[in-house]
């Protein structure tokens, strides 16, 4: 196991790979800085590590100290945690490099010569409006297609928080049709696109062999658990202002059905249907946690706060922000 030791004015912090992205803002915080581990290269933070096998001494090798935090956890994870069907050849050739660029443009070269087969599916996204009054309520269609172009964008950078290669999303299986879709996956990737008058969520994969119908079940299944969940918990912290108001983003629920391109478009989607979470116990962890200082939360709390289970927490809106905008 890989582990990053932190440190900023005598104040020390330690982080073990894997890590989440949470735990890498939670280690700043606890250095007093802002957390964005994108912000501060290793020399910033005069990282050290320790390791245990000589994988993860070439590994490290690869690493620079111009590289922010967030860089290196993803470099670390794209030798330790690639693709499975490719994990051997990239663990084996990983001590010939002599810098992460190449190794990692060797990693797409295996994939393009192994892909074979591809796979896409889409599924709903909702948006969600605060307008002046503080009140929410569903954003229009017309809404979400103005804002395409930054709900992707926001999409994109949520995928550089989830910091490994998305294919590792499907690494946690439950049944051999799960296990068997996760050694075919090569590459997973998130995006948003047009069809028709609604904005819908896209998912591609590619693949070493064609899906069997146990499979492209357990894929459905799985792409509904990872976008309605670990997707939809980081895309909840996000925003944008519009003329309309602050547009929040949420990618459905469990109930929702992830379809095929094949499939076409469902059109029985209503993107009023859901009302954002507003139970007792949301309300009681905003009051809780609205303005709370790193010294006064437990880790435990604090990534207990970041990842609430099936909850959408309703997020303090600062209505000053939008009056000085032009309607």
């Amino acid at each position: 196991m890989i582990t990053i030791i932190l440190n900023h004015h005598n104040k020390y912090a330690e982080v073990d790979m894997p890590a989440m992205y949470e735990e890498l803002q939670l280690a700043l915080w606890k250095l007093g800085l802002d957390r964005a581990p994108e912000k501060y290269t290793l020399q910033d933070l005069e990282a050290t590590f320790r390791y245990q096998s000589p994988l993860e001494y070439f590994v490290l090798r690869l690493l620079e100290g111009e590289m922010n935090l967030l860089d290196a956890v993803s470099a670390i994870y794209t030798v330790i945690a690639p693709p499975r069907p490719i994990m051997a050849q990239v663990q084996i050739l990983s001590s010939g490099f002599r810098s992460i660029t190449e190794l990692r443009q060797e990693i797409d070269r295996m994939i393009k010569s192994t892909a074979q087969f591809g796979s896409t599916c889409f599924f709903p996204v909702r948006g969600w409006l605060v307008g002046l009054d503080g009140e929410m309520e569903p954003a229009r269609d017309a809404v979400m297609l103005q804002n395409a172009d930054v709900i992707g964008e926001a999409v994109q950078r949520m995928q550089s928080w989830i910091i490994h290669d998305m294919a590792l999303c499907f690494a946690d299986t439950e049944t051999d049709a799960e296990e068997s879709l996760f050694q075919k996956i090569l590459s997973a990737r998130w995006s948003v696109e047009k069809r028709g008058r609604k904005l819908y969520g896209r998912i591609d994969l590619l693949l070493t062999e064609d899906l069997t119908p146990e499979e492209q079940e357990a894929l459905e299944e799985k792409t509904r658990r990872i976008t309605t969940q670990d997707m939809a918990l980081r895309l909840d912290r996000w925003s944008v202002l519009t003329d309309k108001g602050i547009l929040y983003i949420n990618f459905g629920t469990a109930r929702e059905k992830v379809f095929d391109a094949e499939e076409g478009q469902e059109d029985d989607y209503d993107s009023n249907s859901d009302e954002c979470c507003i139970c007792p116990e949301c309300e009681a962890r905003l009051k809780k946690y609205g303005n709370i200082s790193a010294e006064d939360i437990s880790d435990v709390e604090w990534l207990d706060f970041l990842v609430v289970g099936d909850h959408t927490l309703p997020r303090p809106i600062d209505i000053s922000d939008l009056e000085d905008t032009d309607e």
